[in-house]
């Protein structure tokens, strides 16, 4: 394992918006994301750090989870009315019910025959994902709609001379947020984090995979998820947060200013310097170190960021963190299990030197 990339998988989004790539883009050296039906929608600018990764490495097996995927759709396109397929998925969410296991009774029949049981769980999550994923896009689709026409706005107001207060009053007039109050996909949530670590078990992870959640709300429901199954085996939950670092929040900046703040002279190899010291610091200063070592370990990490703040011209001062959730007594292997639990034979294995790290997550906030 000695010399391995570490493996930053985002979970359980298969899509992210602008502003979290962009945050991203600062602090992660890679990030992949899981690839079902389609591939992973990356813009032209990040394509040197964040990638697709298929969900399943079996040719036979990824045809028939599409096969089955298109059939469905085109069950849902005709059960969802003016909807389609969005539709219909919301009509399974308002219902309140396990939409997953009412899309398992839904795929009867419609997919091939012969599967076993880990094939049909990780079938099943796979739809469950895909269909779910394009809420997600639409949710982008709009934020980036809404970034663009304010961007757009501000330009129109600056050619007619207009103040920035008058632009920003302008803006609030229109009474819409200009991205989303919450980060990455809310709805079902402990659903969608379990059949997303059931879908993984479908491929091999080649280096030890760090997960990094879509957002702190995901980080947290998957910390309750792992709380009430440790729970359930009369453990007790403990875990310990710890800051990796602070920028300034560049969600409002438009495309040009953002690329030219982060190509600005002596910031990227800042930049770079940060994600090299990370890999080193979740390779080397997790295993078996407390709280207080670790504390220590990341004042780097924190100083880094700072200096390239310090050059940065960023307006505001709000600011994005990334942090480090470390669950103590819990190995990564148990941590993997419980999040792809409930009875289901498609329970990611890893590697077992990966297996015994202790379980963590990435999440930004």
């Amino acid at each position: 394992m000695e010399n391995t990339p570490l493996t930053y998988l985002l979970f359980p989004a298969l899509t992210l918006a602008e502003q979290d790539l962009r945050n991203f883009f600062i602090f992660l050296p890679r990030l992949y994301m899981l690839e079902i039906s389609r591939p992973a929608s990356i813009p032209e600018w990040a394509q040197e750090k964040f990638f697709g990764r298929p969900a399943i490495s079996d040719p036979e097996f990824m045809g028939q989870v599409k096969s089955c995927i298109r059939e469905y759709r085109a069950f849902s396109e005709m059960h969802g009315g003016v909807g389609g397929t969005l539709g219909y998925l919301t009509q399974l969410l308002d219902n309140m019910g396990d939409a997953r296991f009412k899309i398992q009774e839904q795929l009867r029949g419609k997919c091939p025959a012969g599967l076993d049981e880990k094939q049909l769980e990780i079938l099943r999550s796979a739809v469950f994902l895909d269909i779910s994923r394009e809420y997600d896009d639409r949710e982008v689709e709009m934020a980036s709609s809404l970034a663009r026409a304010v961007e757009l706005e501000k330009e129109f107001g600056e050619i007619l001379g207009i103040a920035k207060e008058d632009v920003s009053e302008m803006a609030e007039g229109l009474d819409l947020p200009l991205f989303s109050e919450t980060s990455g996909p809310q709805y079902m949530l402990p659903e969608r984090i379990e059949s997303w670590f059931r879908v993984l078990s479908a491929r091999a992870c080649d280096s030890p995979p760090i997960f990094v959640a879509s957002g702190p709300e995901t980080a947290f429901e998957a910390m309750d998820m792992l709380r009430n199954g440790l729970a359930r085996a009369g453990r007790e939950f403990n875990s310990s947060r710890i800051s990796l670092g602070s920028v300034h929040r560049l969600e409002g900046l438009g495309q040009k200013q953002f690329l030219s703040i982060i190509d600005a002279p002596g910031v990227l190899p800042i930049f770079s310097a940060y994600q090299e010291k990370l890999d080193n610091f979740l390779e080397n200063a997790i295993g078996g170190k407390d709280t207080s070592f670790l504390e220590t370990a990341a004042a780097p990490l924190r100083q880094c960021l700072e200096k390239a703040c310090r050059i940065c011209s960023v307006p505001g001062e709000d600011s994005v963190t990334l942090y480090l959730e470390l669950i103590h007594e819990l190995s990564r292997g148990e941590a993997v299990e419980i999040l792809g639990a409930g009875g289901a034979k498609a329970v990611p294995v890893l590697e077992a030197e990966t297996a015994r790290m202790p379980a963590m997550f990435l999440f930004l906030d």
